[in-house]
């Protein structure tokens, strides 16, 4: 079983073909590795990324743009002191009039080489603000005879006819990118379960909740998407505490939504929402208000057939002509009027069963 999945995406062949065999030293690791040169080398990253890798391995530039285009962990293959001492003395076999130019990677230990070792050798840096072409003209006018560059540098200057000397990671600075790339999976892997844990453990609780950030955000949820996106909708419309208990109604459902601010990290505030669904509403039947379902209403009126005789003809008429354009009815008068039995009648006759009958008495309630 392959534990580990890395791709290689090199700038030039020869470290193409020093990954393949560094790779092959590890086992239960799967490398693949294309050659691949900065924009094309990120076009490659991107269309690879969702394939199952673990980690990029990459060198200098490419790495860098590489790094701004995906989310898996990208590594850079360092140069080494050796290696950079190593093309110094391959260019003194040639010629004493060479010169190296490169990115920071490549040019700050060259710097630092150069001071250590007593070498008076002309180092020219190149970034996105500094053009190659024009450093590499400047040292054809003072007749450098070889140059000492990164991949990039080299494949201008091969265009402009100059003597170059590629720079190359040797073996040991591909095995240390590999040795870094394997801590680096490790480490996410770790953390990878551990938030699977904590997710598993959330959802295999019967508790339905969402986790949002300041911005109302859902960060995870066991909720579907509409029904959670309906309940942040309606926090977002309510003042904001630390902890808070409010009370809602969807589709028919009455739901008692319990709020608590957390905050990861120093500034990152996220609120946690806990949804508990009831039968009836949340207002329990008290001595002024009363909630009654379908079937309740219904044996108490067959229990009293009575009830029928006490309602004037001319309501039934009136009710049974306006079924079919309301569904919600508000019925009240004088005492010995009916009324209890007229909204009886009503609210059978209505073809929602879901719909509750809420009694009243206005005597009893205060003004809130």
């Amino acid at each position: 079983m392959v534990a580990v999945k890395l791709l290689g995406i090199a700038p030039y062949e020869e470290l193409n073909q020093s990954m393949h065999i560094i790779g092959t030293q590890y086992q239960d690791v799967e490398t693949t590795v294309y050659t691949a040169d900065l924009e094309e080398g990120q076009k490659l990253a991107i269309s690879l990324a969702t394939e199952g890798y673990d980690a990029i391995i990459s060198r200098g530039g490419t790495a860098k743009l590489i790094q701004r285009a995906v989310s898996l962990p990208v590594i850079d293959v360092s140069l080494s002191m050796y290696d950079i001492l190593s093309a110094i003395r391959l260019a003194e076999n040639y010629t004493k009039n060479f010169a190296i130019v490169g990115y920071p990677s490549i040019t700050e230990k060259a710097h630092l080489l150069c001071d250590l070792l007593g070498y008076n050798i002309e180092i020219h840096t190149i970034d996105e603000d500094i053009d190659a072409e024009e450093v590499l003209d400047s040292l054809a006018q003072k007749n450098y005879e070889l140059i000492l560059c990164d991949a990039i540098t080299n494949r201008i200057a091969l265009l402009k006819s100059l003597n170059t000397i590629l720079i190359t990671s040797g073996f040991e600075s591909i095995k240390n990118a590999y040795q870094e790339a394997l801590t680096i999976v490790k480490h996410v892997n770790q953390e990878k379960r551990k938030r699977a844990i904590l997710e598993q453990g959330l959802l295999s609780q019967e508790q339905d909740f969402l986790i949002f950030d300041a911005s109302y955000q859902i960060q995870f949820t066991n909720l579907t998407t509409e029904f959670a996106q309906e309940i942040l909708t309606y926090l977002e419309n309510k003042p904001k505490k630390e902890a808070q208990q409010y009370y809602s109604s969807t589709k028919e459902q009455f739901f008692t939504l319990t709020t608590k601010e957390f905050t990861v990290g120093s500034d990152d505030t996220y609120s946690s929402c806990f949804v508990k669904e009831h039968q009836a509403p949340i207002t329990r039947n008290k001595q002024d208000v009363y909630y009654q379902r379908k079937a309740e209403v219904a044996e108490k009126f067959s229990a009293k057939l009575l009830f029928t005789q006490f309602i004037p003809e001319s309501i039934n008429q009136e009710v049974k002509k306006n079924n079919d354009y309301y569904q919600t009815y508000l019925v009240f008068g004088e005492s010995g009027t009916a009324k209890k039995n007229i909204a009886y009648r009503i609210f059978l006759d209505q073809k929602q069963d879901q719909n509750f009958l809420i009694t009243i008495n206005c005597k009893l309630a205060t003004d809130k």
